[in-house]
């Protein structure tokens, strides 16, 4: 029998999606934890490093970065 490993994320922002999504890739089972009823965009831009930008395009998110 498979062990199942199982991670709890805190928060649904970029970084604990982010986590999220990385370590699903790895074979995680991820379940995510937020506070908010429902997400939703709040009107703020999003500024990301270049460190930040290569992890997503690294994630297969690269088509959905651009405006």
């Amino acid at each position: 029998m498979a062990i199942t490993r199982t991670v709890v994320v805190a928060g649904a922002g970029i970084g604990g999606l982010t986590a999220s999504l990385a370590l699903a890739a790895k074979g995680f089972r991820v379940v995510i934890l937020e506070k908010a009823p429902r997400l939703e965009e709040v009107g703020a831009g999003l500024q990301l490093s270049p460190n930040a930008s290569s992890i997503l395009v690294g994630l297969g998110l690269e088509p959905r970065l651009a405006p």
